[in-house]
């Protein structure tokens, strides 16, 4: 099996964890970020690495590669949970199914369908940061804002997707990532593994029992 040398550098450095994979570090100025206000600006994550093939920053792999992505991935993220990179690329790599399901439910929902169709994205270039910063305390705007800068992260520093093989599925994985951080914030979570497997339990728990629950009081109402 041929195994691309670029691939192999590139899990080199992710498990090495070199700093320009630190979800806090910028890529222009190398240094951690000030508050959000102060320097509102769109950025990428590492924009260097473009393979461009599904989607761009898309990186082929077989299913071997994937499983000593997952592996690896994994052990780093048990060893520091604070490594986002790391279970970033646990979730690429051993969550095929779970898109699938994910996609298939997007697609039978209006609003889902029409986020699918449209591809929104959470940016700081679609947010009014300003605006949110006059928001009351407990408002959702406001404590989001407060986490970003608390945690000194932005919705651009959350890791583009590369090892998911469908165009489709990598912009559903997007997307999760993107709202993810609004998850942390109305749960209170770290953004650890700890706060990870927490959220994951308490979505798995809300769309298996309260949608069954609710969802028929809820198309009541509207």
């Amino acid at each position: 099996m041929q195994v691309d040398p670029y691939l192999v550098s590139w899990i080199t450095d992710y498990l090495s964890g070199r700093p320009q994979y630190d979800r806090r570090r910028r890529s222009e100025g190398g240094g951690v970020q000030t508050p959000l206000l102060a320097r509102q600006q769109h950025t990428s994550w590492n924009s260097d690495l473009q393979y461009g093939k599904l989607y761009p920053g898309h990186i082929q792999t077989s299913p071997v590669q994937k499983a000593l992505l997952a592996v690896g991935s994994g052990v780093a993220a048990l060893q520091n949970p604070y490594r986002h990179d790391m279970v970033a690329v646990l979730g690429e790599t051993t969550g095929h199914l779970a898109l699938i399901k994910l996609r298939d439910r997007m697609r039978n929902d209006p609003e889902g369908y029409t986020i699918l169709t449209e591809r929104p994205r959470i940016r700081l270039s679609t947010l009014d940061l300003n605006r949110m910063s006059t928001l009351p305390d407990g408002s959702l705007g406001r404590e989001y804002l407060r986490f970003l800068d608390e945690n000194k992260v932005t919705p651009d520093t959350r890791a583009d997707v590369r090892f998911v093989d469908d165009e489709e599925l990598a912009y559903v994985m997007q997307r999760y990532r993107e709202v993810h951080d609004l998850l942390h914030t109305l749960l209170g979570m770290p953004t650890n593994m700890l706060g990870m497997w927490y959220i994951q339990l308490v979505v798995v728990v809300v769309a298996k029992y309260c949608g069954v629950l609710f969802f028929p009081y809820i198309k009541k109402s509207t």
